[in-house]
């Protein structure tokens, strides 16, 4: 866009002011409200550009903290999170996160209505992002999108009303930040995190901005009166009180740990990519592991393939048509041991997935195009010439005689000092660009009666100026002082012999393009273009689909959305984001909710060991055809309706003797406190039979410690050198105790089972303390659940488990 050159021309020169006035500016005022309307991001991008160098401020590697940028830079952070927050997949705003150093740790979805009796649906988001090492935060609200028809009906809402004790307010404004402050989710994943935060930033775009300045202005006001009602009110949905800052858990990882509900090989889920959200329909989905999918990690070998982790099989374009998109197909080599021609990729520094045999670029619909170029890169040879990177020919003047006026032109190289004197061209220190054959000559600029503007000879003058005037940018970009324009050979691309060179506006020294891919640590191929519809998404495989040679860009998925926990009275909650509850919806089906305590439809009861019946409806979970749920009379022998525990202990098993469904609680204990106690749920209740397991883990502390590193989450107010302890309780019935720590010896397992077993457990039933068994195993041995006489046990990748179990 030539307005971007032309307001970075006013940035250059220090004087802001009106911009020069050209053939190809913008007319009308809808260009600004359309196209400038978003045009931000790339306006300070290229101001960012220009004042790294000119102003001798570089650009950050990473922008690891608000404190270390300038002005230009943080409002460069700041609008690239207030666009993309309009992406409405909380996975590639999680990608997207990462990609500039920042975390997702909150993500919020407004009340549906403004009030009651509204007739437009509200459609609207916030996001709340920090920063991992300075514990900073940016809270983000959705502007107006065009897709949502409530933002442009409350943009039109002019009539003014109060706010915090503001008058004159926007009502629209008001109405929309009203219904996300007022909105369970708001209240759950990003109000009760922001006092945690080191300092929160407020940003927004379009009509977010508008709710960001009502935020701020409101959290910075002094506390209004008790008698302002209306005031406090809005207030009191605002304000917060920063605590201390504390690192927070990216909003789609495992907030607690959790298990998997498992039907066959399906599991419960969320339908579609990874998803936290109230509303979103719930399935009976194939099984997925707990870390990254594997049907969307690559590998590029030494031979230049590119292999799927999950199939084993290789990009692929087509032989006979390369516009076809890419697909997955069987490795093959040829005799001599090389990859087979249509398999072999070259990823460039410039991030370009380039096919070497087709020597054409992999783009966001998949597809192979004409790679990415630009020509306006010149390289001065050590001669003199000005080598066009492009084409390899060099920059000449028209004709035969370098004469004022003549124009340029691009030409095969000369060699020899007769036939090259044209050709030699140097940038002095004061910036002219003069002939070595004749330093009276300089190179500079005419506008033509088209409006074009040709490089031309010209005398150089006595005294320097800024017509005259060339440097080289980054990137070997020849660019105009005085026109903030860079030398450009006509043509696209411009490669042919005698091409005139003309001025345009100055490529940007990024690539620009959709088709930029980056491999991430865990082997996800991310595109990183410039298509909003397809950044920060990966590359996916479909080896189970119905077509398995398939290859498609969809949202990143990290983890998986099949993690549960059930809490002591009965409710099934997801462990991801803010923890929402499995309950039925509309015609009975099971989707996500904000949990509620006064909810029937949420109360989930076990029976006979793996069946899950609904309080409410009175019928079990099914997992129906094609990975749809549904509620059908309970019926222990029907498979669809049982669901079993995979990966945490088995304490809803057949044959418990309780009426009460038994649950994991995650219990501390301080290494010289007697009496279980924990740092979640309070005081556990002084139920019979329990014991006191006080100085469990005495004969072990000094020699364990937990860390975040072992894939535990302790709280330092709770936990104090002592082991993580997991108890199931049913009823008067100690089902179960898991007993976690980090490092541990033969010798601390046998401590231990000696301590639980002469203990006073008080425990009714008809069992004795003999039938007690301690059992460890080594990390990363066992993978699955498995059994083992007289004991439940499963093993971690990251830290050792010891077990004692009493099998009913």
């Amino acid at each position: 866009m030539a307005f971007l050159e032309l307001s970075e021309h006013n940035l250059l020169q220090r004087a802001p002011g009106p911009c020069r006035a050209s053939a190809s500016d913008p007319h009308g005022d809808d260009f600004w409200w359309i196209a400038g309307h978003v045009a931000y991001e790339a306006a300070l991008k290229h101001h960012l550009q220009a004042e790294a160098e000119n102003m001798a401020h570089p650009l950050p590697a990473s922008y690891d903290s608000t404190g270390a940028l300038t002005n230009l830079q943080k409002a460069y952070l700041m609008c690239h999170f207030t666009f993309v927050i309009y992406v409405t997949e909380m996975p590639t705003l999680h990608m997207d996160a990462r990609t500039w150093g920042w975390n997702l740790v909150g993500y919020a979805e407004s009340l549906p209505y403004a009030s009651k009796g509204s007739l437009v649906q509200f459609n609207d988001h916030a996001s709340l992002y920090q920063h991992p090492k300075s514990l900073e935060c940016a809270l983000v609200f959705e502007g107006s999108d065009r897709k949502d028809l409530s933002d442009w009906v409350y943009d039109a809402d002019i009539k003014t009303t109060q706010f915090c004790g503001f008058e004159d307010v926007h009502s629209g404004f008001r109405d929309k930040l009203m219904a996300m402050l007022k909105s369970d989710e708001y209240d759950q994943a990003i109000r009760a995190k922001l006092p945690l935060c080191a300092r929160v930033a407020v940003t927004g775009h379009s009509m977010g901005g508008a709710q960001a300045e009502l935020f701020t202005a409101c959290a910075n006001r002094q506390t209004p009166k008790p008698w302002q009602t209306e005031a406090l009110s809005d207030h009191e949905l605002v304000f917060f009180q920063l605590t201390g800052p504390q690192l927070l858990k990216p909003f789609l990882t495992e907030q607690v740990p959790g298990f998997r509900l498992q039907n066959g090989k399906r599991c419960l889920g969320v339908k579609g990519p990874v998803e936290t959200a109230s509303g979103r329909g719930l399935a009976a989905e194939l099984c997925q592991p707990t870390g990254p999918r594997a049907s969307q990690l690559w590998q590029m070998r030494e031979a230049g393939t590119i292999v799927n982790e999950a199939s084993g099989k290789c990009m692929t374009v087509d032989d006979h048509d390369v516009t076809k998109p890419i697909s997955l197909h069987s490795c093959r080599h040829l005799a001599d041991g090389a990859a087979a021609s249509n398999q072999t990729w070259l990823h460039t520094t410039e991030g370009l997935l380039k096919h070497r045999s087709a020597d054409k670029c992999l783009n966001a619909k998949l597809q192979l195009e004409k790679c990415p170029f630009s020509d306006q890169q010149w390289q001065p040879s050590a001669d003199g010439h000005m080598v066009h990177q492009l084409s390899g020919r060099c920059l000449d003047v028209s004709g035969q005689v370098a004469i004022d006026g003549a124009t340029f032109v691009l030409n095969d190289c000369a060699r020899g000092p007769d036939g090259a004197k044209l050709q030699r061209w140097s940038i002095s220190q004061s910036g002219l660009l003069q002939s070595l054959s004749d330093n009276s000559l300089c190179i500079g600029v005419r506008v033509t009666e088209t409006g074009d503007q040709d490089l031309t000879v010209q005398s150089c003058p006595q005294k320097v100026s800024h017509d005259l005037t060339w440097r080289f940018l980054p990137g070997h970009y020849l660019r105009h002082t005085a026109t903030g324009m860079c030398a450009d050979v006509a043509g696209s691309p411009g490669t042919d012999r005698y091409a005139a060179i003309k001025l345009a506006p100055c490529d940007n020294q990024e690539l620009e393009t959709p088709g930029i891919w980056r491999f991430s640590h865990e082997g996800f191929l991310v595109n990183q273009g410039s298509d909003w519809l397809s950044a920060s998404k990966c590359i996916s495989a479909h080896p189970h689909g119905d077509d398995a040679s398939a290859i498609s860009l969809d949202v990143c998925e990290l983890g998986t959305d099949q993690t549960w926990e059930v809490t002591t009275n009965g409710m099934i909650r997801s462990t991801l984001g803010s923890r929402k509850c499995v309950t039925l919806g509309k015609s009975s089906q099971p989707q996500l909710a904000t949990c509620r305590e006064d909810s029937e439809t949420q109360y989930w009861k076990q029976l006979d060991g793996a069946l899950l019946q609904n309080r409410a409806a009175g019928s079990c979970l099914a997992a129906a055809v094609q990975d749809e749920l549904e509620l059908r009379p309970c019926t222990p022998s029907d498979p669809s309706q049982r669901w079993e525990r995979e990966l945490l202990p088995a304490n809803m098993r057949k044959g418990a003797r309780s009426a009460v469904p038994s649950f994991p609680l995650h219990v501390c204990v301080p290494g010289k406190a007697k009496g279980l106690k924990t740092g979640r749920f309070g005081a556990l209740p002084a139920a019979a039979g329990m014991p006191d397991l006080g100085d469990l883990t005495e004969p072990l502390l000094g020699q364990m410690r937990l860390s975040e590193s072992d894939g535990l989450q302790t709280q330092t107010s709770c936990f104090r050198d002592a082991d993580k302890i997991l108890v199931t309780w049913a009823g008067s019935h100690l089902l179960h105790v898991d007993v976690r720590f980090a490092n541990y010896t033969d010798e601390h397992v046998k401590e231990l089972s000696k301590k639980l077993k002469s203990m006073d457990w008080k425990a009714t039933g008809n069992w004795e303390k003999s039938d007690l068994e301690v059992v460890s195993q080594p990390p990363a041995v066992v993978k699955e659940v498995g059994r083992l006489p007289g004991a439940d046990f499963v093993a971690s990748r990251r830290c050792g488990h010891a077990r004692v179990t009493r099998d009913y």
